[in-house]
């Protein structure tokens, strides 16, 4: 299902979620917030050390016992081409129909 936010809205789903945006074309900055909300003993898998993991509490304490779930999923590796925020890695992006990207060059 494709979902179309119009310029000033929103998008709010599931990190696991399969989402996307084409690239921006236009000559006006496309911003972006990102807020991360999750449980206390969700370890990030990768890019984290323990004094950023703790920093980003607002409430509860740290653990060193992350809760551990049977769900399939991948290390992001390898890296992109082109690194940096998600609108840098989407100039490299022709077109931005999911299963059909197609990659400059």
């Amino acid at each position: 299902m494709k979902i179309e936010v119009k310029a000033g809205g929103i998008s709010i789903h599931h990190v696991r979620a399969l989402h996307g945006s084409l690239p921006n074309r236009s000559s006006k900055p496309r911003r972006l917030l990102l807020l991360q909300y999750c449980s206390g003993d969700s370890w990030p898998l990768t890019g984290s050390d323990w004094e950023t993991y703790c920093n980003t509490f607002i409430r509860g304490e740290p653990t060193l016992e992350p809760r551990i779930e049977k769900v399939p999923w991948r290390v992001p590796l390898p890296p992109p081409l082109r690194s940096g925020s998600i609108y840098e890695t989407q100039t490299l992006l022709k077109s931005s129909t999911f299963g059909k990207e197609k990659v400059a060059g």
